[in-house]
């Protein structure tokens, strides 16, 4: 199974943000992928104290944890050279 660039991105940025919130490195971060209607939307990444969920089209990565700390941390893709704005 071929992997696609912007997942290798997403998972960079997920590990990454993971250390930077204190995530140890032998830490074993599950991946799921996420389906909806049988049509892959995104990836859920889950470590010991984080959880981040990447959608499909979405430029941006969802961080939370157990204690309802949610935050977003931008994700540039391939293709494009800064995450994309939403119309308001």
């Amino acid at each position: 199974m071929q992997v696609n660039s912007d997942t290798i991105r997403v998972r960079e940025v997920v590990n990454q943000t993971f250390e930077e919130l204190g995530e140890a490195d032998d830490v074993l971060i599950r991946e799921t992928v996420l389906l909806i209607d049988s049509t892959y939307s995104g990836r859920r990444f889950v470590a010991s104290k984080w959880q981040a969920v990447w959608s499909v089209g979405e430029m941006k990565v969802v961080f939370s944890n157990d204690d309802g700390d949610v935050f977003e941390k931008p994700v540039c893709l391939e293709g494009h050279s800064e995450p994309l704005q939403r119309a308001a």
